[in-house]
């Protein structure tokens, strides 16, 4: 009979039954039953597991499946080599989350085979814990490098810190009908709790504790366990009745990620085990090990399963707890609403808004977070400037008469403009998609507003008095330009080129009297430029050589006024008798005094990829 039926894959002949055709795992019968078409999607439940130059898949069945032709080639899906170290996902979606320890970021990939990753949430530091709350949809993680735990919404727009103080956060997990929070810190030895907005933070009544790793919770039981390197085993803690007890121990494991299916117990080691393993909790027996030592060190894994995110009828997940931006579950029916970076929730407890200065702030555009942000010079204090959608804001300038902000994005190609309080946006100028607006500059006084292009290498004019008009005043030898700044009482432009000929030029503001200011000769990375117009005197940063420099214009002479041994700075303005500035591997601006000395913190370190820096003080404004 099978031989007539003509199976692709597996025929079972049944006797006094209909011989039938079947598939092999990740794959489907088709309609004519009898072919079999490869599943898209990533199959639940199965074992996912991150291996720092890679994440891997392995079916449910793991404890068992016969290992013939199986390699790790074949079953990691992701093998990019950026430092994989912790996962979580959205079992309804279908979404993987990961953070990436080289790039400092964290992505989501959608589990269909095929998909391309995304990342969401840049500029973090060692993110070794990852926690996705499926009924709030919000991401939760653990930051080893500034000792806190953070939570977002799920596309990372809105961020805030909830937990810091920490010493060595590792794993985390979510309870959302308990609206509470778990996290492991290695770095004393505890497991602590708190409310999911931080509220409330205890530690765990646990004595037989030493090195907790990465943290499960089983529903089914309400139980949290722990894995302990320390201690070589998991152990788990009852959340209705605080028992404690031994899971399993194995003397030659360090047990690192881990995860729970069903009754299997599916664990990574990092030492010599390196690998993925799996016990039978029920018998305490060890059924299957692979190891992997050539190909990175095991770190997290997780079991993609709709079981293990069980649907709470909890307050969050209606309408976002009509929250604005993020919802945080307190319990069932309980929640607090809370706001993203420099946003203040209202008095009505679910809107957010920022609360903008009038006088002595700072502008800088955060291309990661996708905001514009106002910093208070004074306090410190950050505003976000309300604008609609940004996606990688770069260069700003601030216009003192109109007190309007303008930046470009370099993603949507496109020059915009609104008001500090971000009303009346616009946008002043339309590009091609082989722009890149690097560069942007604003003369208050002429009403002029100058843009550098990198990828059509010219640098162009618009009104501001009327925007449709528009020139381009320099299009002939730009490699690289990047910043741009204008003298409006010499009625001359300035600007950085970093490419291979790297080089600060000077122009008319139509483009003629164009010659060549300082021309570097070792290799430097020329970016942001500010002037002092009061002392004739030039400002940059310079990427590559690590430093700020400043040309006296009356005669040429060059100092340096910072040096510092690891930096990439990008943005520089002058405010009175300060410098401020960003950097690319800092998460906040800082200042120095234009004669030179240590370098301050301005504001808070809640950055994560400083651009473009303007600011407005009405006593060191020129009028």
């Amino acid at each position: 009979a099978c031989t007539l039926l003509e199976c692709e894959q597996i025929c079972v002949d049944k006797p006094a039954f209909d011989t039938v055709c079947l598939c092999g795992e990740g794959y489907e019968l088709n309609s004519d039953k009898k072919t079999c078409t490869e599943v898209q999607e990533f199959i639940q439940p199965s074992h996912i597991y991150a291996i720092r130059d890679a994440i891997c898949q392995y079916p449910a069945n793991l404890a068992d499946m016969s290992l013939a032709n199986i390699t790790l080639e074949t079953q990691c899906f992701i093998k990019i080599a950026k430092g994989y170290l912790a996962l979580s996902y959205d079992s309804i979606n279908g979404l993987l989350y990961y953070s990436e320890n080289v790039t400092r970021s964290i992505g989501r990939v959608q589990l269909r085979r095929g998909s391309f990753t995304d990342t969401i949430i840049r500029g973090v530091g060692e993110v070794r814990g990852l926690a996705y709350d499926w009924t709030s949809e919000n991401l939760y993680w653990t930051d080893n490098t500034y000792k806190w735990i953070m939570v977002s919404t799920a596309n990372g727009k809105y961020q805030k810190v909830i937990v810091d103080g920490l010493t060595s956060p590792i794993g985390i997990a979510v309870h959302p009908n308990r609206g509470t929070l778990y996290w492991a810190d290695p770095g004393r030895s505890v497991i602590e709790s708190s409310y999911m907005n931080g509220d409330n933070r205890t530690v765990l009544p646990i004595e037989d504790i030493s090195h907790p790793n990465h943290l499960f919770i089983d529903f089914r039981f309400d139980e949290l366990f722990w894995a302990d390197s320390g201690l070589n085993q998991v152990s788990s803690y009852n959340l209705k009745t605080g028992e404690i007890g031994v899971r399993f121990r194995q003397q030659s494991s360090t047990f690192f990620g881990l995860s729970i299916y069903q009754d299997y117990l599916i664990w990574t080691d990092q030492d010599k085990n390196n690998g993925i393993h799996v016990a039978d909790i029920s018998t305490g027996k060890k059924m299957r090990g692979i190891l992997h030592p050539p190909f990175g060190q095991a770190n997290d894994v997780i079991s993609y399963d709709k079981a293990n995110q069980p649907q709470f009828n909890v307050s969050c997940g209606n309408n976002n707890g009509n929250c604005e931006q993020i919802c945080l579950q307190k319990k069932t029916n309980v929640h607090y609403c809370e706001c993203g970076l420099g946003y203040t929730l209202s008095d009505d407890g679910r809107s957010c808004n920022s609360e903008i200065q009038r006088d002595d702030f700072l502008v800088v555009a955060d291309s990661y977070q996708q905001h514009l942000y106002q910093i208070g010079m004074k306090t410190g204090k950050v505003n976000p400037i309300v604008t609609s959608e940004l996606y990688r804001p770069i260069a700003v300038g601030y216009d003192p008469v109109t007190q309007k902000v303008h930046w470009t994005d370099n993603e949507a190609k496109v020059v915009k403009s609104a008001s500090i309080y971000g009303t009346s946006e616009i946008v002043l100028q339309a590009n091609p998609e082989v722009s890149t607006l690097d560069g942007l500059a604003v003369d208050y006084i002429n009403r002029l507003l100058f843009i550098t292009d990198t990828g059509l290498n010219q640098i162009s004019v618009l009104s501001l008095s009327q925007s449709k008009y528009n020139k381009v005043i320099i299009s002939e030898k730009l490699d690289q330009p990047r910043a741009i700044v204008v003298h409006p009482m010499k009625g001359r432009l300035y600007w950085s080129d970093w490419g291979d000929d790297a080089r600060i030029e000077t122009a008319a503001m139509d483009g003629s009297d164009r010659y060549v200011l300082v021309n570097f000769t070792t290799k430097s990375w020329p970016n942001g430029i500010t002037i002092d117009v009061l002392e004739n005197k030039l400002y940059w940063v310079d990427a590559f050589q690590d430093k700020i420099e400043v040309m006296d214009l009356k005669n040429s002479d060059i100092t340096v006024v910072l040096q510092e041994e690891k930096a990439h700075y990008f943005g520089i303005v002058l405010l009175g008798d300060y410098l401020y500035f960003t950097c690319w591997i800092k998460n906040y601006i800082s200042r120095i005094s234009k004669s030179g000395g240590v370098p301050e913190r301005v504001g808070p370190k809640r950055f994560a990829r400083l651009n473009g820096i303007a600011g407005y003080s009405s006593s060191k404004t020129i009028r």
